[in-house]
């Protein structure tokens, strides 16, 4: 690229974010549709296995589409060096914000329940972060995290070599399986994740403290089985607490983070770049960094923070109750598949339901769901039935609620995807709940 030059294709380069191990990040602009991206390079290693691993990479991030994971939009190949054209996120990484402020349990609780949506996303979609930590977890203004930098992920079940394209992580987050290259499962995300809830809150409250226990056991079996687990988990802890006079994890970030959104507006944005074209550009090829000065507007987020709350409390707003949340039991599915090897286990269907339940609002897992103990302590229990030939199978949901079963079957081929499976039981348990978004 021509050092008097600051575009690269349709997008214009404008102002660093950050430098680290990693790659340099930088703010751009898409000209073609008029929005802020984030710009990360990457130098591009020589032709051959570690090249080909860094863009099969690339596949994987852009391969999961959820909204608390950082979109991947493009990628530019330039002069030995990969570009990561990706979404940007007006707001501050976890380790900056912990730098700058105490988070309070209620807020880790509430950052830790999003990463565990997050985590889900990636885990069904076959992938494993592998390096879960707080730079790579981005806070935005609102308060909702995005899952960042999937630089070392992996397909679930791979194993691969800790010297070609497959870095062992950031050690103080590694599980003992991910540091000797063995094969990762999304267990290896749950430990990081324990590990992390340590660092965020030293002294938790009992029911945490035994909830990070199980995340940071050595030896992976004894983990949970997935975020939406640990998610709901974190939701019986969070329901039970008194936060009434907590501050949201919004407010923490407005007032305690640095500004990273003073470039706002597209006008502001060229005139950004054409003040620093000639001292830039050759320094994001040389790799040197460019110090920015961060606003110190944090006072003003208080402010308007506070305010905003002031507002809330004294405009006599009506707040309406939302209805208490179903308690749902999950009995062990029953399974008939007479020579058909491609359907779910047990496990992988529980875990689907799992994921159901915990994506709805107004349902709550049972604390204990198998057998009629789950039942005795839940006010609803649910059950699961499949059926298959060789040509098709059949899902039966069944709805036990005070002596009535109410029931939802649905069919689908033997072969099809999880993807499809979960589908199915969302469709079958959104019916037998009425969750229509009422």
């Amino acid at each position: 690229m021509p050092m008097d030059s600051q575009q690269l294709g349709p997008y214009r380069v404008l102002q660093l974010i950050k430098r680290g191990g990693g790659g340099s990040v930088y703010v751009g602009w898409d000209e073609r549709l008029e929005r802020r991206v984030a710009l990360k390079f990457i130098a591009l290693p020589r032709p051959g296995p570690e090249r080909q691993a860094l863009i099969a990479e690339c596949r994987l991030q852009a391969s999961i589409g959820h909204h608390l994971i950082v979109q991947l939009y493009d990628i530019i190949e330039q002069r030995n060096v990969l570009v990561l054209v990706m979404e940007y996120v007006a707001g501050n990484d976890l380790q900056e914000i912990c730098r700058r402020c105490l988070l309070d349990s209620a807020c880790v609780l509430e950052l830790s329940m999003d990463l565990c949506v997050a985590l889900d996303a990636a885990h069904v979609a076959g992938i494993v972060h592998r390096d879960i930590k707080p730079a790579n977890i981005l806070v935005d203004m609102a308060g909702h995290i995005k899952l960042a930098d999937f630089g070392i992920a992996m397909r679930l079940g791979s194993i691969v070599s800790t010297a070609v394209g497959g870095r062992a992580g950031t050690r103080a987050y590694t599980p003992p399986e991910q540091r000797v290259g063995a094969a990762s499962d999304e267990r290896a995300d749950l430990f990081a994740l324990g590990v992390l809830l340590q660092q965020l809150l030293p002294n938790p409250p009992a029911e945490l403290a035994a909830v990070i226990a199980r995340l940071t056991e050595k030896d992976s079996e004894r983990r949970p089985a997935c975020a939406a687990i640990v998610r709901q988990q974190l939701l019986q802890i969070h329901r039970a607490g008194n936060w009434s006079g907590a501050p949201s994890l919004a407010t923490l970030v407005a007032s305690c983070a640095r500004d990273t959104d003073a470039l706002a507006q597209p006008a502001q944005l060229q005139a950004s770049a054409q003040a620093s074209q000639s001292e830039n550009t050759s320094e994001i090829w040389s790799g040197a960094a460019i110090h920015t000065r961060p606003r110190a507007t944090w006072v003003l987020g208080a402010l308007l923070g506070s305010l905003i709350l002031l507002l809330l409390f004294t405009s006599g707003v009506e707040v309406r109750e939302l209805p208490a949340p179903v308690t749902v039991a999950l009995a062990e599915p029953r399974l008939s598949l007479p020579q058909v090897s491609t359907v779910p286990g047990p496990a992988a269907l529980k875990k689907m339901l799992m994921r159901v339940i915990d994506n709805h609002p107004q349902l709550v897992l049972a604390p204990t769901y198998s057998g009629s103990g789950g039942a005795q302590q839940a006010a609803v229990m649910l059950e699961l039935d499949v059926s298959c030939n060789e040509y098709v199978c059949g899902t039966r949901l069944l709805r036990l609620q005070d002596g009535v079963v109410t029931a939802d079957q649905r069919a689908l081929l033997p072969g099809a995807a999880e993807l499809h499976w979960q589908q199915r039981l969302e469709q079958g348990v959104s019916i037998l709940f009425a969750l229509d978004g009422r």
